[in-house]
């Protein structure tokens, strides 16, 4: 995730699956928010996947039909959201669920990489920042750059 100097973010999702059984689509849920999202891709070893994007449970379901059976298999979900970051007096503020509800299956890892739009003077001050319902780990964080990670993220289906 890319946050820009004029509030957007570019992002890009890298998620996999260990298919077990016949599968022919899967869906990210991007949530409502003050944001407009444009600019959606879906990937497949750099190969684009047909997709369709429409409004579900006040977002948008992004939604890629393939054909698996009992394998593994990576996508990679791209998008920009404009006017993502909130500007308050004291902080800017990017509220967004790294991994929400609704997935059928629990997620083994989930990694994050945030790439800021200058560099941190203090790099504990990103710390403070990371705050969630689930706890998350920061990684490291390098001048533009914070990474972390939920080592396991129980998921309701």
């Amino acid at each position: 995730m890319k946050i820009n100097p004029d509030a957007s973010i570019e992002a890009e999702e890298n998620i996999s699956f260990n298919f077990s059984g016949s599968f022919s689509y899967a869906c990210r849920d991007i949530p409502e928010g003050q944001w407009n999202l444009s600019n959606v891709s879906v990937t497949e070893n750099n190969l684009p996947v047909p997709f369709t994007a429409f409004p579900h449970n006040g977002g948008t379901r992004i939604r890629w039909n393939y054909s698996a059976l009992n394998e593994k298999r990576s996508f990679k979900i791209s998008y920009r959201l404009e006017n993502a970051v909130t500007s308050h007096d004291d902080v800017p503020e990017l509220y967004w669920k790294v991994w929400g509800e609704g997935w059928g299956v629990r997620a083994q890892e989930v990694y994050g990489w945030i790439e800021l739009p200058k560099e941190v003077e203090d790099p504990k001050q990103p710390k403070a920042l990371l705050k969630s319902e689930q706890l998350f780990l920061l990684l490291s964080c390098h001048l533009k750059n914070m990474l972390f990670k939920n080592p396991v993220l129980a998921c309701r289906a």
